[in-house]
Parts: C-alpha cells; sequence; structure tokens
C-alpha cells in the first residue's frame, strides 16, 4: 500500500508542477530530503545510542554497517557487503522509495515533454517491464530455492509504484463508490492478518498485486468528489500526517517492546517527531532553491487531473 500511495502521489505533484511550468528538478531533490533525511536521522541517531548504551539485541557488532546501510538507503539491494543491523531492517523500503525519486521523475518529464500519448505509452511500458522484473525476480528465488531471500528485491515491488503512477497519469481509470470502501478495508485487513509468507511463491505473484489492486481502489475513491467517510475521519487524517514518522519508529520500538507496549510508543514518538523535527524542516519547503523549469504548455493529461491523496498526504 505503502508504495502504490507513494507512486500515486509523487507523480501527482510532478504532473501539477510540470503543466504549470513551475517543476524544479532541485527543488523537487531539495524538497523530498527535507521531507524524509531530518525524521530519519533523528530516529536513527536515538537507535544507535541505545545500541551502543544497552546492546539490547547483541548486535553492536553490526552497528556501524547497519547505520551506513540505513543512511545511504541501501537495505534493499542483495548480496550488499554490509551486515544490517536488527532495529533498522525495515528501511529497506524507504531505500526502494529514494531509488524510485531517482529514476521515475527523469522518465516522467522526458515522455511528457513529448506529450499525453507518449506518456501513457511510457506508463503502459513501465509496467509491463515492472511485471516481467517481478516475474523474473519469483523465478530466481524458485529455482535457488530462496523465494524469501527475494522479498526486499526492489525488482519484487516497482510494480507497486508504477501501479501508482499509472492511475496519476490515468492510463487507466477507476470509479469506486463509497458503499466499496468498507469491504476494501476489511480485505486489506483480512490480508493483513495472514500468516507470514515471504517463502511462498503465490504471495508475490497473488497477493501482493491484489493489495495494489485493493489500495488502487482506495486512492480512486479518496481523491474523489465523493470520498468515503471512512477515508477522511479525522482521526485517520491525523495518523496519515504522522504516518511517516510512525513508520519509522515503530520497528525498532516493537523489537525492544512487545506490542501494547510498542505501538503507543511509537505513536508518542511520531508525534514528537512531527512536531519538533518535520515541521520545521518542512517549513523550509516553501523557500528551496528554484531551479530551471521545464517548459510549459505541454498538456500532460487529458482531464488535467493531478490531485493528492487527501488521506495521509505525507510527500
Amino acid at each position: 500500500m505503502f508504495f502504490v500511495l507513494s507512486g500515486y502521489l509523487i507523480t501527482s505533484i510532478l504532473v501539477g508542477e510540470f503543466q504549470s511550468g513551475r517543476l524544479s528538478y532541485r527543488r523537487f531533490y531539495v524538497n523530498r530530503i527535507l521531507r524524509l533525511v531530518p525524521a530519519l536521522t533523528v530516529m536513527v541517531l536515538f537507535v544507535v545510542l541505545v545500541v551502543v548504551v544497552f546492546n539490547p539485541l547483541s548486535d553492536r557488532r553490526h552497528l556501524l554497517s547497519g547505520t551506513v546501510r540505513g543512511l545511504t538507503y541501501t537495505d534493499d539491494i542483495p548480496e550488499l557487503p554490509l551486515h544490517p543491523l536488527t532495529e533498522l531492517t525495515h528501511l529497506w523500503t524507504l531505500a526502494i522509495e529514494e531509488q524510485f525519486y531517482i529514476i521515475w521523475p527523469v522518465v516522467l518529464v522526458t515522455a511528457a515533454a513529448h506529450g499525453a500519448r507518449r506518456l501513457r505509452q511510457t506508463t503502459w511500458a513501465v509496467l509491463a517491464v515492472s511485471l516481467m522484473a517481478l516475474l523474473a525476480t519469483v523465478a530466481y528465488g524458485y529455482h535457488t530455492n530462496d523465494v524469501e531471500g527475494i522479498y526486499e528485491w526492489p525488482t519484487n515491488w516497482a510494480v507497486t509504484l508504477a501501479a501508482g503512477c499509472a492511475l496519476a497519469i490515468g492510463v487507466f481509470k477507476l470509479r469506486i463508490s463509497s458503499r466499496f470502501v468498507a469491504p476494501v478495508l476489511v480485505a486489506l485487513l483480512a490480508i493483513s492478518l495472514l500468516p507470514e509468507a515471504k517463502s511462498r511463491a503465490w504471495t508475490y505473484l497473488l497477493v501482493l498485486p491484489l493489495i495494489a489492486v485493493l489500495s488502487l481502489c482506495l486512492i480512486s475513491n479518496a481523491t474523489s468528489e465523493a470520498p468515503s467517510r471512512i477515508l477522511i475521519n479525522p482521526a485517520l487524517r491525523y495518523l496519515g500526517k504522522i504516518s511517516y514518522a510512525t513508520y519509522l519508529w515503530d520497528f525498532p520500538l516493537s523489537k525492544w517492546f512487545p506490542g501494547p507496549v510498542a505501538i503507543p510508543l511509537a505513536l508518542a514518538a511520531a508525534w514528537v517527531s512531527f512536531w519538533l523535527v518535520e515541521q520545521p524542516f518542512l517549513k523550509l519547503k516553501t523557500h528551496a532553491p528554484q531551479g530551471p523549469s521545464t517548459r510549459p504548455g505541454v498538456a500532460v493529461l487529458d482531464d488535467g487531473r493531478a490531485q493528492a491523496v487527501v488521506t495521509g498526504a505525507v510527500e
């Protein structure tokens, strides 16, 4: 869900700025740094301090290599000669996100400069290549008898990012009524409660695409003129605001404490991070340096749609 939503949000931002002629690569990347790096750095420093002082999981010997992996966004790269730190292994998802930031804006702008038709064709091609990458990765894992070992590979998750991008660009359209939102959420909850199945090929070939489709349904309704009351619930919207910090803090805290303790601690840490770390840096985004803008006047989308998700629009 995280990757689908990220693909949609980032593409919506890029398309909106491109259509207005205000797109600046420099501003885009500075804004991403201001959004992601400060909160990440604070969390990593806290984890380093705890490991140095208490060594709760007896993995102090991997402190340097694991920290380097986390801060360089390389936790998803297979066979990297750096051992991960247990408390930071969740950062593989953020690594995929950062690698997506490097590749997709250039692809999108290059295609969009040749018009809406070229952009749609390119997006379909990216979807096809991502799907083939998923199939090839699963085949490799099955052939080597190590399906679980491929779980964090970026080639598995590119298709979910591409699906979000495709929806934002409008290569396919979804119209999901609000009455279907509750069943979609129930289905996602049911999937989240299934036993972990990283070592099963069907997890990647069936469950992963199903989650992507259900996520697209939620995004479609959330960005419609009549979104479900569930998705615009104030509590969920606030959780969306602190979702990045919650993601950062929940994993290490869940390694140190049982769930009933870790969850409220993570929410409290996220609240502190959002107001004391993220907000001050987010205010700097409007002062980010301006770079050369792309040429205006190119209609990227036939319907001009570049709407960010209203619930949890954390980008």
